[in-house]
C-alpha cells in the first residue's frame, strides 16, 4: 500500500509539472506592462538600459506605448540607443518621447548623488523602474565596510 502512495504522489506530481509546463509556453499571454502601469504619458526608467537586457527592457516597453528613460554611464551610447528604439516604436505605431539621465551607480554611495538623479525625473510621470544595474560587495557582512 504504501509504494502505491508514492506512486499516485510521483505521478501526480509529474502531471502537475506537465499541465504547467504547457500553460506557461503555449496558453499564457504575455504580460501587457502598459495596461496595468501606463496612463498613456507614463515613463519606463531604466538603469543599465543602453545594453543587454536592459535596452531590451527599453525595446519591449517602448513598443507597449512607454515614453524611456535610460540611466547609464555612457551618454554618446544612451542617444543611439534611444534614437534606435524610438525609430522602432515608430515603426511599430507608437509614438514615445525619450530621455536620458548619465550615471554611474558604482559612484554613487551617498543619499545626495542619488537625488541629483531623482531631480532630474522629478517632472515626469514614473510608471515603471527596472534596477537593472548597479554593484555590490560580496564577502562575510562583518568584513563589509558602511
Amino acid at each position: 500500500m504504501t509504494s502505491l502512495t508514492l506512486g499516485l504522489v510521483q505521478v501526480t506530481s509529474w502531471a502537475l509539472r506537465l499541465v504547467s509546463f504547457v500553460y506557461r509556453h503555449t496558453l499564457k499571454r504575455p504580460i501587457n506592462f502598459s495596461e496595468a502601469y501606463n496612463e498613456g504619458n507614463s515613463w519606463a526608467v531604466v538603469t543599465g538600459g543602453s545594453d543587454g537586457i536592459g535596452e531590451q527592457f527599453c525595446r519591449d516597453l517602448a513598443n507597449q506605448g512607454f515614453n524611456i528613460c535610460i540611466v547609464a554611464r555612457n551618454e554618446v551610447k544612451m542617444q543611439e540607443k534611444l534614437a534606435s528604439i524610438k525609430g522602432e516604436a515608430s515603426k511599430n505605431g507608437k509614438n514615445i518621447q525619450t530621455k536620458y539621465v548619465v550615471a554611474d551607480l558604482a559612484d554613487l554611495t551617498r543619499y545626495s548623488d542619488y537625488q541629483a538623479i531623482a531631480d532630474q525625473l522629478r517632472d515626469i510621470d514614473i510608471g515603471l523602474l527596472i534596477l537593472n544595474a548597479g554593484w555590490t560587495l560580496m564577502g562575510p557582512f562583518k568584513d563589509l565596510t558602511p
